[in-house]
């Protein structure tokens, strides 16, 4: 059993698109149109479903439905043909003998002719095609699904092939501001810098100006070795970027966390001492990772790093530049996927409740877990974590996986994070969605 779920788990997230733009594949000889079938577990439906139903719709065609009597009917599957290659909206409801519905489910796919895609997870093994959509409904008491959705056209950001980023790039953070999609993310090459890209849609993007943006320090000071992307809020029309530096060129030993602030993102002045500064013992390194505000109070999450041990810190501050630090770390490593430790905390809002995704320390890196919190401080992780693994993600582009940065940006919430190719030994930056 164990191995059946493991398969499907990889198939499940390895072609839908969340960052889904019109199109077909150029593998079917008939590249405007595909087909979805729905299915799902007859023995575990609720016993008061009776009719289930699935509706596409899209502007500028027509709606396509069709429903499944489970009274009547003795297939467990709806079939859906001939359906314009592109993206639909799919809404997906349960009525009982009354027409009451009792479950609803909706998310956007995208058709994609000469291909399949599978949505949710099941244990029931399925028969390969081409030319369509298999969706696994899967029956929910109302919690919030953990389903990422990686984006086919991974990676989204990769190396110039210059000496500004020889191995690749990393560490993403993304502030969504103006309507614009804005990414500050590290150079890696034979000491780090910090590069700067926008995007329209969250799935696409450009590198913005000259690069770098920032740039280790010219004196032999703290950040005087390499200097790496941080989170990035604004405070009064201003952007601030917590970076990380550090005296060595290649890695984030004595790592601290410093201050930049700019008026437009792209041209910084920082601070010339670090703002969170590192320490004897599980503080040996610190390296924020994000920065929230509750109610008038920023909170910064960071990577407190004693090697080979890793936890999650938090600091506050009222002003954003002064910043004191809570005293313990407020997450360790208690599950034993999360190997030595847990660190690179990014922090979103759903359901009202904070969310934390967060890395587990482990070489390599391959997954990601969850944790919620009503306070931002204490947090109860997720039994079910990882919650994102390498192998969700699409087309084998990737080996390992590291620094996710989550953002709710409209319906959506997009999980960013890097990736590393063990064959190619690049970095690259890659994308997952799910539908709020």
């Amino acid at each position: 059993m164990k191995a059946i779920t493991s398969i499907l788990l990889f198939a499940t997230l390895i072609i839908f698109t969340g960052c889904s733009k019109d199109g077909s594949s150029p593998m079917s000889a008939d590249a405007g149109t595909g087909n979805m079938s729905l299915h799902f577990d007859k023995v575990n439906t609720p016993s008061n479903v009776a009719v289930i139903t699935a509706t596409l719709t899209r502007t500028g065609y027509s709606t396509i439905s069709s429903n499944l009597n489970l009274l009547s009917d003795t297939s467990a599957t709806i079939s859906l043909s001939n359906i314009a290659a592109g993206s639909w909206h799919l809404l997906i409801q349960a009525l009982d003998q009354s027409s009451t519905v009792t479950y609803k489910g909706e998310t956007d796919v995208t058709i994609i002719s000469g291909n399949i895609t599978q949505v949710s997870l099941t244990l029931q093994q399925v028969q390969s095609g081409v030319g369509g959509i298999y969706i696994y409904v899967k029956w929910s008491s109302g919690t919030a699904s953990n389903q990422w959705t990686d984006f086919p056209q991974n990676p989204i950001l990769k190396t110039l092939y210059s000496n500004l980023d020889t191995y690749g790039v990393s560490l993403p953070f993304v502030l969504y501001d103006n309507g614009k999609y804005k990414m500050w993310f590290t150079n890696v090459d034979t000491y780090r810098t910090v590069g700067y890209a926008e995007s329209s849609d969250g799935c696409t993007w450009s590198r913005t100006g000259a690069q770098p943006i920032l740039a280790p320090g010219n004196t032999p000071v703290w950040d005087s070795g390499s200097v790496y992307s941080g989170p990035v809020i604004k405070i009064n029309g201003m952007y601030y970027m917590y970076f990380s530096g550090s005296p060595d060129y290649s890695s984030l030993n004595n790592a601290q966390t410093g201050l930049a602030i700019s008026q437009d993102g792209y041209i910084w002045t920082r601070k010339s001492a670090p703002v969170l500064t590192n320490s004897s013992g599980w503080e040996a390194n610190v390296i924020a990772t994000d920065v929230i505000k509750i109610g008038g109070i920023y909170y910064m999450y960071y990577t407190a790093r004693q090697y080979p041990t890793y936890k999650i810190g938090l600091a506050t501050s009222v002003d954003g530049i002064t910043w004191v630090k809570y005293g313990t770390p407020i997450l360790t490593a208690t599950q034993n996927w999360e190997g030595t430790g847990v660190y690179n905390a990014s922090i979103y809002q759903e359901n009202g409740k904070y969310v934390m995704i967060y890395e587990g320390a482990n070489n390599p890196n391959t997954g990601f877990g969850k944790a919620t919190s009503t306070d931002g401080i204490n947090w109860t992780k997720e039994s079910t974590n990882p919650v994102f693994t390498v192998s969700n993600t699409a087309n084998n582009w990737t080996s390992d996986i590291a620094y996710p940065c989550v953002r709710t940006i409209g319906t959506k919430t997009f999980l960013y994070y890097s990736g590393y190719n063990q064959s190619s030994g690049l970095f690259t930056l890659g994308v997952a969605t799910k539908q709020n």
